[in-house]
């Protein structure tokens, strides 16, 4: 069975308030399973005002442990190599469809940030745009363009 790849475009967010809107198109191919294959988690925005020497430290430290620290300019991000228990041989989702499968997957990814090791494989793309009625305009040929496919 060759790979299907499911279109979707959506204004996903507005990141930490700058009025940056990140325009999801693309889609979810089957059997590939790279998001599933690690969580994300936010760090303390804290991080942002350590002492440079002691955040390299931590960021060298956590990669010994196969964690990759991202910086998305406002925030920290953990991205740890944790493969989801319904990931199955053939990276597929094996909830999918059920009411077992959290809503958070279904939105998966939310911002650019989230490709972060996985561009190489993904289908995802996003177009940021800060102007708010440009983002609107654009949203919908991507959403029109994908009705049309």
């Amino acid at each position: 069975m060759g790979a299907t790849s499911y279109q979707r475009a959506d204004v996903v967010a507005s990141v930490d308030g700058s009025g940056t809107y990140h325009l999801r198109g693309g889609g979810c191919t089957v059997g590939c399973g790279a998001c599933c294959e690690f969580l994300i988690l936010p760090l303390d925005k804290r991080l942002k005002d350590t002492d440079p020497a002691k955040l390299a430290d931590f960021i060298y430290w956590a990669g010994l442990h196969g964690i990759v620290i991202s910086d998305s300019g406002d925030w920290y991000a953990a991205r740890i190599p944790l493969p989801c228990k319904h990931l199955t041989e053939d990276k597929r989702c094996g909830v999918f469809g059920t009411p077992e499968r959290p809503t958070l997957c279904g939105n998966y990814p939310r911002l650019p940030l989230d490709l972060e090791g996985v561009e190489d494989v993904c289908t995802y793309t996003f177009e940021s745009i800060t102007d708010g009625a440009a983002a609107a305009r654009r949203f919908a040929e991507l959403r029109q363009g994908a009705a049309d496919a």
